[in-house]
């Protein structure tokens, strides 16, 4: 499961921004619960990416609220921004999904991601992120998908006028990461980075992640065992 630490110190990094009078467009700090935070940390878990990247994304696209309803100029709504037409394409609408509450609109989250990793071809034969997934593509799995897995890519001149002239999806990471709950410093953009630093604190994620060790061990084990049982029986041969 993940950090404990991380889903209270995102618990209170959102409850603190309440209390400072945080705003955005008129939407308030949403009022987050516990069981919202631990809800985030489940769908990370899903998914077996890090709840601070999670927390980052949400923190960033809505604005500091953490707000379900917020929605900017374009019409782009919720805690990961959606779009219209990407709401028609889970049967719904932007006005339905400001109705909804944190909990519930991390539904669509979910069904979001679940969605885009599967497009992106992210997800290896147990449902998880593979090795190379970092926080720069779960970025850019919400802002532009056509650019997952390439830190590099150009963004069309329009997507940077649009956006005060980032053209870069490291350029994107490095404005989302401002403020953030969790910084880049403290915790690793790169998954095998993050779970050099932080994987024995968190039993279940190493779990979900244990695949990319098991399979070495087997074999060095079976190689031990295989030498053993070889200098015995000569031993025994020999007499």
């Amino acid at each position: 499961m993940a950090n404990q630490q991380s889903l209270d110190t995102l618990y209170n990094y959102v409850q603190a921004k309440r209390s400072s009078g945080h705003s955005y467009r008129g939407y308030p700090v949403y009022d987050v619960t516990k069981s919202d935070i631990n809800k985030l940390g489940q769908i990370a878990d899903k998914y077996g990416f890090p709840v601070e990247w999670l927390g980052n994304l949400i923190n960033f696209e809505s604005a500091g609220t953490f707000n379900p309803a917020i929605q900017n100029s374009i019409g782009a709504t919720g805690l990961i921004q959606f779009m219209p037409k990407t709401a028609e394409g889970y049967n719904t609408t932007t006005s339905y999904l400001k109705t909804l509450n944190f909990s519930q609109q991390l539904d669509y989250v979910d069904m979001y991601l679940a969605r885009g990793l599967n497009n992106k071809k992210m997800l290896d034969e147990s449902g998880k992120v593979k090795p190379t997934f970092n926080q720069t593509d779960l970025f850019m799995l919400i802002f532009y998908p056509v650019s997952v897995g390439d830190p590099t890519f150009t963004f069309p001149q329009n997507v940077q006028n649009a956006n005060a002239g980032i053209n870069t999806p490291m350029a994107y990471t490095q404005k989302a990461l401002r403020n953030p709950p969790f910084s880049m410093e403290e915790y690793p953009s790169s998954l095998s980075d993050f779970l050099k630093k932080y994987g024995s604190g968190s039993e279940g994620f190493v779990k979900s992640n244990r695949k990319w060790w098991v399979v070495p061990t087997i074999v060095v084990t079976f190689g031990v065992v295989t030498t053993m049982i070889v200098y015995l029986y000569k031993k025994k041969k020999n007499g």
